[in-house]
């Protein structure tokens, strides 16, 4: 796997951290996905977050060809697991996904579908940065170009 390819993952990890359990539910969680994509065998029980980094790692090495079916299992369960914690899956976790995932070498026509991507409504405008409400003066900017001058020629115990 390539330096590039491990960073998709580790930033896929994140982001997939919250989709799901990492166990004790036996309707959604990370290994019942996995074990729906046929990949069950390659869930290491333990802490979640390596153990959804070893998932992903070893899919794509092992059986690259489950990747994309083990994504669509994740998101699935994922939107029923989220939606009764009254917390959905939202359009930026996955426009977040969708940009991620062409770093490990893959795009998923169902998760890029406009329909589905509708079905969560618009995404969200990003805010605009708040302006600084003082500005830097020429004459301000001056003044403390001088004093830090005059500081670098103290003595070091003095300053």
């Amino acid at each position: 796997m390539s330096f590039r390819e491990a960073q998709a993952v580790e930033d896929l990890a994140d982001l997939l951290y919250d989709f799901l359990p990492g166990s004790g539910n036996n309707r959604t969680a990370f290994p019942l996905a996995a074990a729906h994509a046929g990949v069950g065998d390659l869930w290491v029980a333990g802490s979640k977050r390596p153990a959804i980094v070893q998932l992903l790692t070893a899919t794509l090495e092992q059986r690259r060809s489950c990747f994309t079916k083990l994504i669509v299992a994740i998101v699935r369960q994922a939107m029923t697991y989220r939606r009764g914690k009254r917390n959905a899956l939202s359009r930026e976790e996955i426009d977040r996904l969708n940009s991620l995932l062409p770093g490990v070498q893959f795009k998923i026509p169902e998760l890029l579908d406009p329909g589905f991507l509708k079905s969560f409504g618009s995404p969200k405008a990003e805010e605009p940065a708040p302006q600084a409400t003082a500005t830097l003066t020429a004459a301000k900017a001056q003044e403390l170009a001088t004093l830090l001058i005059e500081i670098t020629k103290l003595d070091p115990h003095t300053r």
